[in-house]
C-alpha cells in the first residue's frame, strides 16, 4: 500500500512538474537566461516530492495510531507551504525583476576645461552597449538598463535594470541630457504588440513615466520606424496620398499631434530622405532633411547602384527645416549644396 502511495505521489509530481520552464525562460535579444525564480521553482517541486516520499516511507517504523499525528502534521505543513508560496512571490518578484537604486538631488559637476590625466576608472559588470551624456556624468547603457556615474569621481549614482525583461531597448532623447528611456515588452505572449516605455531622470534615476506605448496605425507600412524625440513626442515617416510626410504622435496615444510635408518635386528630380526617416531630434527642435538631385538616366532596377556609386552631384540641393517639437511650427529653413553625400540604403 505504501509503495503504491509513493508511486502515485511521484506520478502526481511528474504530471504537475513545470515543464514549460525547462526551456530558457527569457530571450533578451541573443541572450538566453534561466531566472533565479525559475531555478528555485524546480528545486521546490523536487524537494516537495522528496519530502513527501520520506514521510510516507517512514511509516515502516510507525504504528497505525501514530499515523494520525503524521498526517495532521503533513496537512499543516502543506497549508503553511501553500500560504508562503502565495505570499512570498508578491513580495520578492519586484526584487528579482527590477534592479533599481536612486540618487539624491545634487549639483551637476563642472566640466573640465582641458584633459591632462586619467581622473578615474570604472569597471563594468555586463556588456556595454553605449555611453551617453547624462546630466551629472556618463550614462552607461547595458542590454537591460542603465548605470549612471558621477563625472568627477566615477562613483555609481543610480542603477535601473530589468534583467529578465524581453525586447529591451535603451536610449536617450537626442539633444538633451535630462531624460533617458527604456523600452521593453511587458505584456505576456511570444509576440507582444505593445511596448512599455520607462522614462528616467538622469540626475537621480527616478522613474518619471512607466506606461504602455500605444502602437501607431499603419506603422508596419511606414517608411521608417517611429523614434522618440521627447518623453511626450515620437515621429514617424509615412507615405500617403502620393506624398512623404513626417507625422508626430503623442507617446500616450496614437493620435497625431502635427505633421510636416515637403513640397512636391519636379518630375525630373529625385528626392532622398536620410536613413533615419529624414528627421532628427535636438532638444526642443526637430530637424527634417531632404536631398534632391536630377534623376539618373538609369532603370529603376539600377537606380540604387547608381546612387551608391556617385560622388556629390553638382545639381544636388540639400534642404533643412527646423520645427518646434511640440507644435510642429517651422522655426527656420535653409537650402544649398551639400557638403557631403551619403548614399541611401537600398530601397
Amino acid at each position: 500500500m505504501r509503495t503504491a502511495t509513493v508511486l502515485a505521489v511521484w506520478a502526481l509530481v511528474w504530471a504537475a512538474f513545470p515543464t514549460r520552464h525547462l526551456a530558457p525562460a527569457v530571450d533578451n535579444g541573443r541572450y538566453l537566461m534561466f531566472p533565479d525564480a525559475v531555478t528555485a521553482l524546480w528545486a521546490g517541486v523536487c524537494l516537495t516530492a522528496l519530502g513527501t516520499t520520506l514521510v510516507l516511507c517512514s511509516g515502516r517504523v510507525l504504528s497505525w495510531r501514530r499515523w494520525k499525528r503524521v498526517m495532521a502534521g503533513l496537512v499543516a505543513g502543506a497549508l503553511a507551504t501553500l500560504l508562503l508560496w502565495t505570499l512570498i512571490p508578491a513580495a520578492v518578484t519586484p526584487l528579482l525583476l527590477v534592479e533599481h537604486t536612486v540618487a539624491t538631488k545634487s549639483e551637476a559637476p563642472s566640466t573640465p576645461a582641458r584633459l591632462s590625466r586619467v581622473g578615474w576608472t570604472w569597471w563594468h559588470e555586463h556588456p556595454v552597449r553605449g555611453v551617453e551624456r547624462g546630466s551629472h556624468g556618463p550614462l552607461v547603457r547595458y542590454d537591460d538598463g542603465f548605470v549612471a556615474l558621477h563625472g568627477s569621481t566615477g562613483e555609481e549614482l543610480w542603477t535601473y535594470r530589468l534583467p529578465y525583461a524581453r525586447q529591451v531597448k535603451t536610449g536617450v532623447f537626442e539633444g538633451q541630457d535630462r531624460y533617458a528611456h527604456l523600452l521593453h515588452a511587458a505584456e505576456p505572449g511570444p509576440d507582444p504588440k505593445t511596448q512599455t516605455m520607462v522614462v528616467l531622470d538622469t540626475a537621480t534615476g527616478q522613474v518619471v513615466r512607466d506606461a504602455p506605448l500605444p502602437p501607431l496605425p499603419g506603422e508596419e507600412k511606414a517608411l521608417s520606424r517611429a523614434h522618440l524625440l521627447t518623453p511626450d513626442i515620437r515621429v514617424l515617416r509615412v507615405y500617403e496620398d502620393g506624398a512623404d510626410r513626417v507625422v508626430a504622435h503623442a507617446t500616450d496615444s496614437a493620435a497625431p499631434v502635427w505633421q510636416f510635408e515637403w513640397e512636391a518635386a519636379a518630375e525630373d528630380r529625385l528626392c532622398l530622405w536620410g536613413d533615419d526617416g529624414g528627421s532628427r531630434g535636438h532638444g526642443d527642435r526637430v530637424l527634417v532633411r531632404r536631398l534632391c538631385l536630377d534623376r539618373p538616366e538609369v532603370s529603376e532596377t539600377e537606380l540604387d547602384a547608381a546612387l551608391a556609386n556617385m560622388d556629390v552631384p553638382s545639381d544636388a540641393v540639400e534642404s533643412l527645416v527646423a520645427l518646434d517639437t511640440t507644435t510642429g511650427e517651422q522655426v527656420w529653413r535653409q537650402a544649398g549644396p551639400p557638403t557631403t553625400y551619403v548614399p541611401p540604403l537600398p530601397r
